[in-house]
């Protein structure tokens, strides 16, 4: 929502620059607003940016443990066929 909340901003500040007919001071106004909006943006990019490797991390560590449930299923399995033959001797 703070993009949102830019925008509504920029474009109270336009409509109060253009309320008061100033051409100077609209150029300098829009300068300021650009550079805040584009401020924002660079924060939401990098909030993105450090989500998206959180995720790829959760991603690679979900892949290891799923690896290494199956060796250790495998090995209960070899344990449990290897019990089996013990009790029929």
């Amino acid at each position: 929502m703070p993009i949102r909340d830019a925008i509504n901003a920029h474009n109270a500040s336009i409509r109060v620059v253009i309320g008061s007919g100033g051409k100077r001071k609209k150029a300098k106004t829009l300068d300021i607003i650009n550079r805040e909006l584009r401020e924002c943006v660079k924060a939401m990019q990098e909030g993105r940016n450090h989500a998206l490797s959180k995720l790829a991390v959760f991603e690679a560590d979900a892949e290891f443990y799923r690896r290494k449930c199956k060796d250790i299923s495998r090995v209960i399995k070899r344990l449990r066929g290897g019990l089996a033959g013990l009790s029929s001797v």
